[in-house]
């Protein structure tokens, strides 16, 4: 009965709503129909029945308790309509409050005022697809970032957080943001959030939401300069030559900082003058120090200036050394044309000058090839070819020197069967024999490459290894000292010669030791000295080669008995050498040709090499050793079947004997 006079009052109420606003009917309606029934939207009171006054609308909440009903009001006055109530707490559409109970009894009098209806509640935060409380679609009125100020140094990265707003300045959350910089040469924005520092300056990241843009101008400071690299050294070379040194600087993460400026001082012009490329000129016999400075922070490397030799290498059968003015001389097997000479047979027991008109200033020598460096860089071969070590797929095997790879590079190893080359980056590139073993440290290769090939990052997608040095002469492995003075390796590992504490091959490199100083290799065994000046060795160690008075291989890297720190290693099949900080050599392992430099059986700790002579350099491959004398002479001790100790003869030497001058 209620509800259809409530409908007969709004047929009557469409007649007379010129007069009577539509709000103050509905209260009407609902103060005879349903006053005590809960509302849609907020709480509804009507007027005091008898001029009462309307009691105050019930507390808000989530369809909060109905207010209670009025105190009877006095007769003749009008009673005045109930407080409109208020809307629930924010929620997810909060139930709307209950009219209050009618105001009772006084004389009649008119009607209060309809009370008003309460404010409906508030939508809860909204989330992805919500609205607010009442439906309505998201809208991204604005978006907040932070830090509203942001600042990053080079090479390194901050987070950024875009949050967006609806109009309400209420958070809309789960929306996906995209992530842009004005300029990639300064900063790199990233689909997470984070910014990195690229190059000095100022740009500008922004953030895109639902359409939305909001910017923020992100300051790149220059990273500081913690070190400057000096790669190689010491140097050698004669007067009137000259020599490239490379250095880079680095920040604190060992990143490098590109495009710095560098000033070259040489300490000593009277023996060797540099210019601001690192160009150092050798003036007189004797040694310069040259420093290379960078936002204040030096490197420093020395150079000698020679009468005579650089460098001296050995192959399993003949040995070459090059001269300060970058002639290469030869000894011993010429079977595949190692020798340079322009045949492939025979053999030479003293000296010979390699053909052609290059002048080198870094050698190598594998198992049966040579290589050299030339002074504008480019990488030249020659010797067995069955492996494409020599840079190029045919002929089997050359007498004469020819371009192998363009480059340029600083310097070159070879191992068995393949070489290794640094660029003046520090980046190191191979070619020759590969297999499932990889030895040119590319994962993606397993086949034998007359190109060369880049040596991999330890890790995909990191950008490749800066290498100061590295040291051939293993037969199937390659190792490397980085500028952050960390040994790398690479290849065959059935010894664990890798250093990482497994015995499977690595296509990439693997860290085997941190500041490390010293690096030197031999068949399957690997040596190195740290900062502190303790040496280690680690690997094949059937002969006792390892030098830990054991003959038990190791797969990380074990102290060398004896105390003694070696400031240079080489290393043959079986047998290891070292220099000490005076010159002296020592030798440890198999002495089955003489190798140790001195008489006797086999050694697993190292001895002293006979004739107390003191050597700036030492190589070693198979069965024989050579060293440069401080005198400038080279010296040679072990097998000698094929004349490659140079002595003018053949027959095994055990102690170092002057190889025949040249």
């Amino acid at each position: 009965m209620e509800r259809s006079l409530g409908r007969v009052v709004l047929w009557w109420l469409d007649l007379i709503s010129p007069r009577l606003p539509m709000a103050a009917a509905f209260a009407l309606i609902m103060a005879s129909a349903c006053s005590n029934d809960p509302g849609h939207q907020g709480y509804y009171l009507t007027g005091g029945n008898g001029g009462a006054a309307g009691g105050p609308g019930g507390a808000p909440g989530t369809g909060g308790d109905p207010g209670t009903g009025g105190v009877p009001g006095t007769g003749g006055d009008p009673g005045t309509g109930g407080d409109p109530g208020t809307g629930g707490d924010p929620g997810t559409g909060g139930d709307p409050g209950t009219g209050g109970d009618p105001g009772t009894g006084g004389d009649p009098g008119t009607g209060g005022d309809p009370g008003t209806g309460g404010d409906p509640g508030t939508g809860g935060d909204i989330e992805t697809g919500g609205g607010a409380g009442g439906g309505d679609k998201v809208v991204v009125a604005w978006i907040e970032l932070t830090p509203d100020s942001p600042h990053v140094v080079q090479n390194q990265a901050i987070q950024l957080t875009a949050t967006a707003y609806d109009a309400n300045d209420r958070p809309i959350h789960g929306l996906s943001v995209r992530w842009d910089t004005s300029d990639v040469n300064i900063a790199r924005a990233y689909s997470t959030g984070r910014v990195g520092g690229v190059g000095p300056g100022t740009a500008t990241i922004r953030a895109t939401i639902e359409g939305m843009v909001a910017e923020v101008e992100v300051e790149v400071e220059e990273a500081r300069v913690d070190r400057v690299f000096v790669f190689g050294g010491p140097y050698e070379l004669n007067p009137g030559f000259t020599v490239k040194i490379p250095a880079v600087v680095v920040d604190r993460d060992g990143v490098v900082l590109q495009g710095r400026d560098m000033v070259w001082t040489s300490l000593n012009p009277s023996f060797a003058t540099v210019d601001q490329t690192g160009v150092v000129t050798g003036v007189a016999t004797g040694t310069a120090t040259i420093t290379v400075e960078s936002g204040g922070v030096y490197g420093q490397t020395t150079v000698n200036v020679l009468p005579s030799l650089v460098q001296v290498v050995n192959g399993t059968s003949h040995s070459c050394a090059l001269k300060g003015s970058g002639e290469v001389w030869c000894w011993g097997s010429n079977g595949y044309g190692q020798l340079g000479i322009g045949t492939t047979t025979g053999s030479a027991q003293s000296p010979v000058r390699v053909s052609g008109n290059q002048l080198y200033k870094a050698i190598s020598a594998g198992d049966s090839h040579t290589c050299g460096i030339t002074l504008s860089g480019e990488a030249w071969c020659w010797g067995n070819n069955g492996s494409y070590q020599l840079g190029r797929t045919s002929p089997s095997s050359s007498g004469t020197p020819a371009l192998a790879a363009a480059g340029p590079f600083d310097s070159i190893v070879s191992a068995n069967n393949f070489n290794c080359a640094l660029t003046p980056q520090g980046n190191a590139w191979c070619w020759g024999y590969n297999s499932g073993d990889h030895e040119l440290g590319d994962p993606n290769n397993s086949s034998s490459s007359a190109t060369p090939l880049q040596v991999s990052a330890p890790v995909a997608g990191q950008s490749p290894l800066v290498f100061r040095e590295l040291r051939g002469s293993g037969v199937y492995h390659t190792c490397g000292l980085t500028v952050a003075d960390e040994v790398y390796c690479w290849g065959w590992n059935p010894y664990g010669q890798c250093g990482n504490g497994t015995t499977t091959s690595q296509a990439r490199p693997v860290r085997a030791m941190q500041n490390a100083s010293v690096l030197g290799l031999g068949y399957a065994q690997s040596c190195a000295t740290n900062s502190a000046g303790v040496s280690y060795c680690w690997g094949q160690n059937s002969s006792g080669q390892l030098g830990n008075n054991s003959t038990t291989q190791q797969s990380t890297p074990a102290q060398i008995s004896g105390g003694v720190s070696f400031t240079r290693f080489a290393g043959g099949e079986s047998h290891t050498c070292g220099l000490d900080a005076t010159g002296a050599a020592w030798c440890w392992g198999s002495n089955s040709n003489g190798q140790l430099g001195r008489t006797g059986a086999n050694s697993n700790v190292p001895v002293q090499v006979a004739g107390n002579l003191r050597f700036r350099k030492i190589a070693a491959r198979s069965s024989h050793t050579c060293a440069i004398g401080t005198d400038a002479n080279v010296y040679c001790w072990g097998n000698n079947s094929s004349g490659q100790l140079g002595i003018g003869r053949t027959g095994n030497v055990d102690q170092p004997t002057q190889v025949v001058s040249f």
